[in-house]
């Protein structure tokens, strides 16, 4: 898998969608998918238009954020599953298995 920015700042409908946001110990993330195409840069634009207040330093409401994508049906949550198979070069059973579903934190 290679990993890289895209420049286009475009999510095609249907994509898988993680959403993250904090730093270090406040990380939180949550996978959605994506209900229509969104241009990322746009939507936070208008979002902040409609809350000038949240553009300043320290005071963006993440949470607000994602409940305002949810309520425009612009992503819906998706659950996914990881499979741990092999720690230490040592094959797992299905014990390793985890289910996500919407928001999540580590």
């Amino acid at each position: 898998m290679t990993i890289m920015p895209d420049p286009t700042q475009n999510v095609p409908v249907n994509s898988l969608l993680v959403l993250s946001r904090g730093e270090y110990s406040d990380y939180a993330y949550g996978l959605y998918r994506a209900a229509q195409e969104m241009d990322v840069e746009e939507l936070m634009r208008v979002y902040l238009a409609e809350r000038p207040e949240q553009a300043q330093q320290y005071r963006f409401r993440e949470q607000e954020f994602v409940a305002w994508l949810l309520d425009a049906e612009v992503v819906v949550p998706a659950s996914a599953f990881e499979w741990h198979f092999s720690a230490y070069s040592t094959a797992s059973s299905g014990a390793g298995l985890t289910k996500f579903l919407g928001e999540t934190s580590e």
